[in-house]
C-alpha cells in the first residue's frame, strides 16, 4: 500500500497537468492500495488562492476540489504536531538553516504530520525549504530522538510516474513552474499575487497563495 501526504504545491502542479484526470482515476480506482492524506493547514493554504474565474476556470474552487477528491482522510494540526515542528525549527537553526520561523513552520508541520501519523512518503517540489539539507538533518535528528519514522521525500514527477507507471512528463516541468502555471490559466497579465516565499525553487502554490486570514 502506498500512503502519501501531498504538499500544497503539488495540487497546483496536478491541476495544470494534462494527466490530471488520469491520476485521479487511478487513485480513485485503487483506494485500497493508494491512500493520499490531507492536513487542515494545506486546505487553508488552498483556500487562500485568488477567488478568480478566468475563462471559466475558478482557481480556488479547482484546487480545493482537487484536494478533496484526492485525499482519503484529513488530519488536524494539534498541539503535538506544533511541538514537533518547533523542535524541527530549533534543530534546523542549529544545523545552519537561515530561513525564518514564518517561512519554515508550515513545511515543518507537514513533515511532523507525516512523521507522527506514520505516512512514509511526502510529495513536494519545495526543495528550498521543506526538503533542503538543513531541514532534512533536523527531521532526522528529532525523529530519531522521539522514536518516530522519518518519511521519504519525492518530487511530483516521481509521484506521477509511480501512480501512472509511466515516464511521461507533466505539462509543468521547468525551473519556472510558477509563471508557466499562470500562463496555463491565462492570468499572467491580469493578477499580481502576494508571494508566500521568495525563492525560485519554491514552486507553484506556495509562490502565489495570499496571506491566510482564517
Amino acid at each position: 500500500m502506498k500512503r502519501l501526504l501531498l504538499d500544497t504545491n503539488i495540487y497546483g502542479l496536478m491541476v495544470a497537468d494534462n494527466d490530471f484526470h488520469k491520476l485521479h482515476e487511478v487513485i480513485e480506482n485503487n483506494r485500497k492500495l493508494i491512500k493520499v492524506y490531507g492536513l487542515n493547514l494545506i486546505r487553508r493554504e488552498l483556500k487562500s488562492a485568488p477567488r478568480k474565474v478566468i475563462h471559466g476556470v475558478n482557481v480556488q474552487a479547482t484546487l480545493l476540489r482537487a484536494y478533496t477528491s484526492f485525499i482519503c482522510k484529513e488530519y488536524e494540526v494539534d498541539y503535538f504536531l506544533k511541538e514537533i515542528a518547533e523542535e524541527y525549527f530549533r534543530v534546523y537553526l542549529q544545523q545552519g538553516g537561515e530561513f525564518s520561523r514564518e517561512e519554515m513552520i508550515s513545511d515543518f508541520l507537514i513533515v511532523a504530520c507525516a512523521s507522527v501519523k506514520d505516512i512514509p512518503i511526502v510529495v513536494s517540489e519545495d526543495n528550498a525549504t521543506l526538503a533542503n539539507e538543513f531541514a532534512r538533518k533536523a527531521y532526522a535528528s528529532v525523529n530519531k530522538n522521539r522514536g518516530i519514522t522519518l518519511p521519504s521525500f519525492i518530487r511530483y514527477n516521481e509521484f506521477k510516474c509511480e501512480i501512472l507507471r509511466t515516464s511521461s512528463n507533466p505539462i509543468v516541468n521547468s525551473s519556472n513552474k510558477f509563471w508557466i502555471f499562470l500562463s496555463f490559466f491565462n492570468i499572467f497579465p491580469l493578477i499580481l499575487f502576494s508571494l508566500h516565499t521568495f525563492t525560485k525553487e519554491s514552486l507553484i502554490y506556495k509562490d502565489f497563495v495570499l496571506t491566510n486570514n482564517d
